[in-house]
């Protein structure tokens, strides 16, 4: 939910607590009861929503964390294995094949990864004799393989969980417009007692306000190579707060991203491109910055 929501959430509740405070003296305005039975569901409704905005993701993207880690360790220790291998065979070819380090399979894209990986596993099949001298088993191969398709079969969850996500945002947007409308029409029916019972309408304004919120601005992210300087298109740009996805783009062809309205506020900013490391960023969005942050994107080796 945005700063905005949040706020409007925080009325709302307001309004429902005013009501279980003066049911006695609202006794009177039948027509309060239906609005306010309307109100209560709508909050229900919108905190539950909230909840699944800020969990669609997160679940799917830490158990892909953990299967690429996984596999990227038992990668790692078959590596060893094999350049053990290359020192004692003097085979050329194949330590061009294996030429990985632990630090380089961390910082690759998952495609490229999952190709890294299995090339690795391809050359543990092809030389199964000659490495269990340094404890590369049959079994550690076979486990090594089931590491590999958990964390393939997981690339594409963290995606499922983003449209998730959005269905969600979009579900509250509506909902939070509905609360609104449902204080507007309680506006309507309070405004009658505002001369008859001065204090009781006065005590409603005050929690019928919506506190100030953040205000938006614009902000540009310019992704770059970081050897070239030539603007990188179809990079993605995924700007978290605590965790949560507030915006998810791609570059335009010069490398650019233009947002044209976005909360103030700490974010932390994702840019990946296949081929490159991927880069996150903290990019602080306030009135007293240019607000545009430039990204230089790296090859992978």
């Amino acid at each position: 939910m945005t700063k905005r929501q949040d706020k409007i959430l925080e009325m709302l509740k307001r309004l429902a607590a005013f009501k279980k405070k003066n049911a006695d003296a609202l006794s009177l305005l039948v027509a309060l009861n239906a609005l306010f039975d309307k109100l209560d569901e709508k909050i229900d409704l919108i905190d539950a929503l909230k909840f699944q905005q800020q969990n669609s993701t997160k679940g799917s993207t830490n158990q892909k964390n953990d299967y690429r880690l996984r596999a990227i360790q038992k990668g790692a220790e078959i590596i060893f294995a094999l350049k053990a291998y290359v020192k004692a065979s003097g085979n050329k070819i194949l330590e061009m094949d294996v030429d990985f380090t632990e630090t380089e399979l961390k910082n690759m894209g998952g495609d490229n990864l999952k190709l890294a990986l299995d090339r690795i596993h391809g050359n543990a099949l092809k030389y199964t004799t000659e490495l269990l001298s340094y404890g590369v088993t049959v079994p550690k191969v076979t486990d090594f393989r089931s590491a590999i398709d958990l964390f393939a079969a997981s690339i594409t969850t963290p995606k499922d969980g983003k449209i998730d996500h959005k269905n969600v945002t979009d579900k509250i947007d509506n909902e939070v417009d509905a609360g609104l409308e449902i204080a507007k029409q309680v506006d309507l029916v309070i405004g009658s007692i505002r001369y008859t019972n001065a204090t009781l309408y006065n005590e409603y304004q005050n929690v019928r306000q919506i506190e100030s919120y953040t205000r938006s601005f614009t902000a540009r992210v310019q992704v770059t190579d970081a050897a070239t300087g030539v603007g990188i298109g179809g990079a993605k740009v995924v700007f978290l707060l605590v965790d949560d996805v507030v915006l998810d783009k791609l570059t335009a062809a010069g490398g650019g991203v233009n947002i044209k309205s976005i909360d103030e506020g700490e974010y932390t900013v994702d840019v990946s491109k296949l081929g490159y490391i991927t880069q996150s960023l903290n990019f602080i969005v306030t009135d007293d910055q240019s607000n545009v942050l430039a990204v230089k994107l790296l090859k992978q080796a």
